[in-house]
């Protein structure tokens, strides 16, 4: 055998090799295809994972909430903010939980700052407002509480959401009570009262016309709301006010 030539190789070793350079050729394919699809879709594909992520992180919040660990719930909405939503009200929606678990704990100030933080867009229902308007008013903060509360009740009264309309109009009763500004408590107790008559804001009319005076009118209104509403804890409250005035009023 001349130097030239070289040995006939077995048909076995042939086919390995064969296969053993289409398996490599294989691999070499899928790692330039795969190079050139992450270069063109990677970021898609992060983010498919990071939105999972955090909308695992949001629900193990609602969940730790359920189960009243406030504090590991708050924990876990601010790991999910961390993250990309693939819906951005789902963001909004994890900001606000930030802000009403922190009301729940009496952190009014930290959850006044919290609303504060999202978009004008993240309070696009009446009952958004709520937590938002409270935390402010419990903050000390009363001139922001009237211009929210006003914004609020706007709202409610754009979707005629007489729950929403009663809220609002009953803590922008308390809000002018607590400034002694009267007239302005007793219009927006009104309001509360005439989407609920038999709610709490009911007695507080008669609570501010007695306030101002009007002792004859309270009684009046007294007597109306024990007609709407013939019993419970309400009921009683307002017969031991109308005893009170009445003989508060006896020689």
């Amino acid at each position: 055998m001349t130097a030239e030539e070289t040995p006939e190789q077995p048909s076995s070793l042939k086919g390995a090799y064969g296969a053993f350079l289409g398996v490599a050729a294989a691999g070499y394919l899928g790692i330039m295809l795969f190079v050139f699809a992450f270069g063109m879709y990677g970021e898609r594909l992060t983010q498919g994972v990071d939105a999972a992520c955090a909308e695992a992180a949001f629900q193990s919040g609602k969940e730790a909430e359920a189960q009243g660990n406030i504090d590991l719930a708050i924990q876990r909405y601010h790991q999910a903010l961390e993250g990309t939503f693939a819906d951005p009200a789902r963001r909004h929606e994890c900001g606000r939980s930030i802000g009403d678990a922190l009301f729940r704990l009496g952190r009014y100030q930290e959850a006044a700052d919290a609303y504060r933080r999202l978009p004008p867009e993240a309070f696009s229902k009446p009952g958004h407002w709520a937590g938002y308007v409270t935390s402010v008013w419990y903050a000390g903060d009363y001139r922001e509480t009237e211009r929210l509360g006003k914004a609020w009740l706007a709202m409610a009264d754009a979707e005629n959401d007489t729950k929403q309309q009663v809220w609002a109009n009953y803590t922008l009763g308390n809000l002018y009570e607590r400034q002694k500004k009267l007239h302005k408590a007793l219009q927006y107790y009104r309001a509360a009262s005439e989407h609920k008559p038999e709610g709490q804001a009911g007695i507080m009319v008669a609570r501010m016309l007695n306030r101002m005076d009007r002792r004859a009118e309270a009684v009046e209104q007294l007597d109306a709301f024990l007609a709407l509403v013939p019993s419970g804890e309400l009921h009683q409250s307002a017969q031991r006010l109308r005893r009170a005035w009445l003989d508060a009023g006896r020689p």
